[in-house]
Order: structure tokens, then C-alpha cells, then sequence
């Protein structure tokens, strides 16, 4: 049986992920951040006889599901992906192996490599800034250059999302510039007081080669382990898996992705 959260299950929820989070740190992060307490987040919980087999978590476009049974019965899931039709679903691979191949139709896979961060030497001579939220639209229409985001959202609601995160503390964005427009960024998806996922590694195509997303990206990163947080990121692009790994950072975990 799939229903949904209450605010009185949200701890069952996190007792339930306890500390198996490589496979849904998404999930993990916004149910521990909002539980039900975001009009864009809706939990529903899977059970049989009173005990937890699998989480449900949609935060705007995204849908999350997880589990940690290895035989999970996902027909509740499924049903819940047809009803909701997400833009973008992540899974573990427990679930991912029942999903019956004809339901995906137009949606294409990929695999996220889940990285965790180490401290990184700093370019002292390049100017990182830290965006405010009056400088949240010019981010979001650099964001909305490339394919990962304009795909999946439209101008204000990319700039609604990142006003939101940046309201709740959910979220900052670190930029550089090269004559006067936004030339690299780099950004946390999701904090807590203990943890962090940083994406949305951008640079402008006549600014790469330059070491401008490296320079971005370590001001970021030294900042949120300065902090005391553990930092990873979700990686699917060749490219930035190549660059982690250049910088020293470890494959923690896996998620399966889906977009259409």
C-alpha cells in the first residue's frame, strides 16, 4: 500500500534511510530538510503492515524512489510514476531492476556516479563570487544555455527554484566572470548542517580550457568542508567524471537516473 506522508511519519522515513543514503542522497536531503513542510515537496510512504518498504519523495519536477528491500514489490511505485509523470526520476538499483522496460517509453537512462569531495588548492588571483538574489536571473539565463536545465525547466520557474533555495538556505551559487558576463559556476542543490551536494558545474564554451569551473568549483567546496560538511555530487557527463577524479575525489555510491 503507497500513501501519503504525514508529518508524524517523517522520522519513521529517516529512521528507515538511516545512514544508506548513497542510493537516494536526494531524497535524503529534502526530506530531512522540508519533510511535508514545502507546497513543492510531497512524500509517500510504501508499507506493508505498519513497516516502511520503500519512500516516494517529488520535489517540483523531480520524482525520487527508494528502497531498501532486495525483492521489492514496486507495482504501488510504478502506478505512482504513471500518475505523477515526472520530467525526471531517480531510483536504486533494487527498483530499477522490476521497472518494466515497455512503461519507460521516451525516458532515457543514466547512471550518476556518486562522488565525495576533498579540500582543493585555490587560484588566489581569480575573483569567485557569491551570487545574491538579485543576481539569481542572470544565473538562471546562463544556466539555461546548456541542455541539462533547458530541458527540464523554463526560465522562471529555474529562477523560482533557486530563489527558494537560496531563501531557505538550501542552496548558494559560486561565479566568475570574464568580460562582464558569467563565464563558470558552481552550486549546492542541497545543505544541511552536516552535508552538502554541489552541481550545476557551467562553463561558457568560448571560456573553456581556461581552469574557470576548477577555480569555481574549489572556492565552493573548501568553503562547505570548512564548514564541517561532507560534500558529494552526482556526476553523468564524461567530462566532469574526469574531472573529479582529477581533483582527487572518491566514488561513493551510484543512482539511476531517468529524464525525457
Amino acid at each position: 500500500m503507497i500513501q501519503c506522508c504525514t508529518s508524524s511519519d517523517i522520522q519513521r522515513a529517516l529512521d528507515y534511510i538511516g545512514q544508506d543514503f548513497s542510493e537516494c542522497i536526494y531524497l535524503y536531503l529534502n526530506l530531512k530538510k522540508y519533510g511535508i513542510g514545502n507546497p513543492n515537496v510531497t512524500v509517500w510512504l510504501v508499507e506493508q503492515q505498519q513497516s516502511i518498504l520503500g519512500i516516494c519523495l517529488r520535489y517540483h519536477e523531480c520524482l525520487h524512489l527508494f528502497s531498501k528491500e532486495h525483492n521489492v514489490d514496486i507495482l504501488d511505485m510504478q502506478a505512482l510514476l504513471l500518475e505523477q509523470k515526472p520530467k525526471v526520476f531517480f531510483c536504486s538499483a533494487n527498483i530499477e531492476a522490476h521497472l518494466q522496460k515497455e512503461w519507460l517509453g521516451n525516458y532515457k537512462k543514466e547512471t550518476m556516479d556518486v562522488f565525495e569531495a576533498v579540500p582543493m588548492p585555490e587560484d588566489e588571483s581569480r575573483l569567485i563570487y557569491v551570487a545574491k538574489e538579485k543576481d539569481l536571473e542572470k544565473v538562471a539565463r546562463f544556466m539555461m544555455t546548456d541542455p541539462t536545465f533547458s530541458e527540464i525547466y523554463n526560465l522562471n520557474s529555474l529562477v523560482a527554484q533557486l530563489r527558494q533555495r537560496m531563501k531557505d538556505r538550501f542552496g548558494r551559487i559560486f561565479y566568475t566572470c570574464e568580460e562582464g558576463e558569467i563565464a563558470a559556476t558552481a552550486m549546492t542543490y542541497a545543505e544541511l548542517e552536516n552535508m552538502a551536494i554541489f552541481s550545476g558545474l557551467l562553463t561558457a564554451k568560448k571560456y573553456r580550457k581556461m581552469g574557470l569551473c576548477s577555480a569555481v568549483l574549489a572556492k565552493l567546496t573548501n568553503q562547505l568542508i570548512q564548514e564541517g560538511k561532507k560534500v558529494f555530487c552526482l556526476v553523468t557527463v564524461e567530462a566532469s567524471r574526469k574531472l573529479m577524479l582529477k581533483m582527487g575525489f572518491a566514488v561513493v555510491g551510484h543512482v539511476s537516473k531517468y529524464h525525457l
